[in-house]
């Protein structure tokens, strides 16, 4: 006995086993890639348990990797890798949910841009709100670090203000606390001689005193040498030495600093010389080198020591 089978399916091939349209257009349908897309949903519903009537909060921000809420931040301040400040400053959703920071003109001038070499900043005032730096500066980047709470900004050195590596701003200078300072150094010897029939001892101080008033710094470095003679016969002998003595101040309008009295100047090119001034100077002498790590010194023009 002989069955057959019907099939209801569409013919895939015509009759010399060729694909038919239909078996093309499926074949071209299966072929398409997609794409799947998942992410995480919080139930706001569920925060409304005490109290079921209250609007839903909007947690949207804290789906997306690394989104926060919006807001005041106090944060480090870091430009091309320097640390310039820690202030507060405003974050406002950016783009793809990420905070944006809030920055003025005036801010930035304070950080060493150089605003004068950018064109977009003509004519802004210094209060103007900026929330996308990169339209300002070319190539300027932002990128908050909320975990360590550091916003790093990213600036081309054409656009920045020459300055020293290393070098401190005078803004940024600070007097300190009033104090006494007292640093020493003590040193002593006995010995014994059966030939000269005694004992001679030897002692020698070494101190570093000094006092902090406001801007003033006086310090002064003196040592104390004594020695007994034991059988010698010179007996005993008592000095103090006062070798240096010396006032100093900062002096922010010319970014250097005063000294007046005993002092030394700076060793970092030539040799070390030292010099007593005795009054304030019609000039100031400012010695520049080529270190980019050391700050402009300024000192009273030097007279020299006699003797």
């Amino acid at each position: 006995m002989t069955i057959n089978v019907c099939s209801a399916l569409p013919r895939v091939s015509g009759p010399e086993g060729r694909p038919t349209p239909l078996a093309v257009l499926i074949a071209v349908a299966l072929s398409v890639p997609t794409q799947a897309q998942a992410r995480d949903e919080f139930n706001v519903r569920a925060l409304e348990i005490d109290n079921p009537m209250s609007v839903p909060a909007d947690l949207s921000q804290f789906t997306q990797a690394g989104g926060q809420a919006p807001g005041d931040y106090r944060v480090d301040i870091m430009i091309n890798g320097e640390p310039q400040d820690t202030q507060n400053i405003k974050f406002v959703a950016g783009k793809g949910g990420r905070l944006q920071p809030e920055l003025t003109p005036a801010l930035l001038a304070d950080w060493g841009v150089n605003l004068a070499s950018l064109p977009a900043f003509q004519g802004v005032a210094p209060d103007t709100s900026i929330d996308d730096l990169e339209k300002y500066i070319p190539q300027a980047t932002t990128h908050f670090d909320f975990s360590r709470q550091r916003l790093e900004i990213t600036v081309p050195q054409a656009s920045m203000n020459l300055t020293a590596q290393g070098a401190v701003d005078p803004k940024y200078w600070d007097n300190g606390v009033p104090a006494l300072l007292l640093g020493y150094s003590f040193t002593g010897g006995n010995s014994w001689s059966d030939a000269a029939q005694g004992r001679n001892d030897n002692y020698f101080l070494n101190l570093r005193s000094g006092i902090n008033l406001g801007a003033w710094r006086l310090r002064n470095y003196s040592t104390w040498n004594y020695s007994s003679g034991g059988g010698s016969g010179d007996g005993a002998q008592s000095q103090w030495d006062s070798i240096n003595t010396y006032l100093q101040r900062d002096v922010p309008v010319i970014k250097g600093q005063l000294t007046l009295g005993d002092s030394y100047t700076p060793s970092d090119v030539f040799d070390s010389l030292q010099f007593r001034a005795h009054s304030w100077p019609r000039t100031t002498t400012c010695c520049r080198t080529a270190c980019a790590a050391l700050r402009r010194r300024c000192a009273a023009s030097p007279t020299p020591t006699p003797g």
